[in-house]
């Protein structure tokens, strides 16, 4: 991912506010997986 690449090269620093948007990126990447689980079975 292109935050983590900035961050281990210390041009992005890791406050909480790229934390929080680290953990809903993810959140939003979970349901929408499973969004795509429930219509295939569908």
């Amino acid at each position: 991912m292109v935050i983590e690449i900035l961050m281990n090269e210390d041009l992005l620093t890791k406050d909480l506010q790229v934390i929080n948007f680290l953990k809903d990126y993810e959140d939003v990447i979970q349901r929408k997986k499973a969004e795509r689980t429930r219509k295939v079975k569908n």
